[in-house]
């Protein structure tokens, strides 16, 4: 379930719908029944968020300065459990744009008509592999995955067995990480998805799947949201997990004894952002979007929350190496998406040993 970090005027709208798909037990199978409640176009534009709430409360307080125009924000675990919140909405949205996980989870609300069509002028400049051929969604920020390793803990655990750090993804399958290893559920979690084609698309299916239950084998269990990777292996509850980098790089910064450390053979995550079909603010979202791709934008979101900018004239954050000197795979979105279904369904069971 979403974390509601704000409410303000659309807070009865909001509640029934919550009510309604929390009394269904799953959202993925909820139907919103409360439509009767009609937005009111000099509302807040409200946004859909899986970014955490340091970040939305910078985009909230600049994008306001700058426009006039009022938003409120509703967070959410993971991508997927934003992604279900729109399909279970369906064409009476509560809200007027997504942002935040990856692009493939917006694939699926574009083929289903959830998302609207639209080409901000800030995206013309851009990587085309930033932006939907159809103008549903655009990228707005991207990362790198990354573990994330607790250095006091890997000097007590695997460190002590003689192990070195690990700098690939096979280091992992080494049974001195029983145990100490979790990682994110696909099924729900972008940077799990993403990791897990990753290895598809540099191995081929067969040997990655090898591959998944070696690591599948040291692994304690795999967790439904990228944060929670983080926060456990912060706490020294476990050694080393997987996410991006720029998360990892932002828990380090609270004082943490945790660093990021990116494999080769990476795969970088292209985080999207939407208009949702039938909002009623549609010129409001548009100046959104447009400020998300600002320079402003773009700036805010390096220096609160260590992503790289989708823009060439953005630096990259500190702490990272510069975007051109990731050692990146071939990662085909396209396919990546088209094979998710089967994907999924060979790899779910090496969740629930």
């Amino acid at each position: 379930m979403f974390n509601m970090k704000k409410v303000f005027s659309r807070t009865a709208m909001i509640l029934a719908a919550t009510v309604a798909l929390a009394a269904c037990g799953d959202e993925n199978d909820a139907e919103v029944t409360n439509t009767s409640a009609q937005k009111n176009s000099s509302e807040p534009i409200v946004v859909y968020s899986s970014l955490n709430e340091d970040a939305m409360t910078r985009i909230e307080e600049s994008f306001e300065k700058t426009t006039g125009i009022e938003m409120d924000y509703l967070l959410f675990n993971s991508a997927g459990e934003a992604s279900s919140r729109v399909q279970a909405e369906g064409k009476s949205p509560q809200a007027d744009v997504l942002i935040g996980g990856s692009v493939e989870f917006y694939e699926p609300l574009a083929e289903t008509e959830l998302l609207a069509q639209y080409a901000s002028p800030n995206a013309k400049d851009l990587d085309p592999m930033f932006l939907n051929v159809d103008n549903y969604f655009q990228g707005w920020y991207t990362g790198v995955l990354a573990y994330v390793l607790n250095n006091e803990r890997f000097a007590e655990t695997v460190g002590a067995k003689g192990v070195q750090e690990p700098t690939t993804w096979e280091d992992i399958t080494d049974p001195a990480y029983k145990d100490e290893l979790i990682l994110p559920n696909p099924a729900t979690v972008g940077s799990g998805y993403i990791y897990t084609a990753t290895q598809i698309f540099r191995k081929g299916e067969d040997e990655a799947f090898k591959y998944f239950e070696q690591t599948a084998a040291n692994a304690h269990h795999f967790t439904a949201s990228g944060g929670d990777s983080i926060n456990l292996v912060s706490t020294g509850e476990f050694t080393i997990g997987l996410h991006w980098a720029h998360d990892i790089i932002k828990a380090a910064e609270k004082g943490y004894p945790i660093k990021a450390i990116i494999p080769e053979e990476n795969a970088i995550e292209i985080g999207g952002s939407a208009i949702l079909a039938g909002t009623d603010q549609m010129d409001e979202s548009q100046q959104f979007i447009d400020w998300l791709l600002s320079v402003e934008g773009q700036e805010l979101i390096r220096n609160e929350t260590a992503r790289y900018s989708v823009r060439d004239d953005i630096a990259p954050p500190a702490g990272v190496p510069a975007f051109s000197e990731l050692k990146l795979i071939d990662y085909n979105r396209v396919k990546a998406t088209e094979m998710k279904e089967d994907i999924l369904s060979r790899f779910t069971p090496l969740t629930t040993k």
